[in-house]
């Protein structure tokens, strides 16, 4: 029961930390890559806009997965 919990709260954390561009730091470097590699300009809007369909996605098919996975026990 507690390694499907944890496994859950552990992939949704990645997720919401994807989807946002400051809940990271290594969103931030990626960021002030593109700027100086690739002269993107990338701002919070942007990044959220780009990454909450896959964000959302991830939400609603990682639990199923993991429940496939890591069915819990009683």
């Amino acid at each position: 029961l507690f390694r499907s919990l944890i496994q859950s709260v552990y992939h949704g954390d990645n997720v919401a930390c994807s989807v946002t561009m400051t809940a990271m730091a290594g969103n931030l470097l990626m960021v002030s890559l593109a700027s100086q590699v690739a002269g993107v300009d990338l701002s919070w809007g942007v990044w959220f806009a780009a990454g909450i369909v896959p964000g959302m996605l991830s939400t609603l098919m990682i639990p199923l997965l993991l429940y496939k996975i890591f069915s819990p026990d009683l």
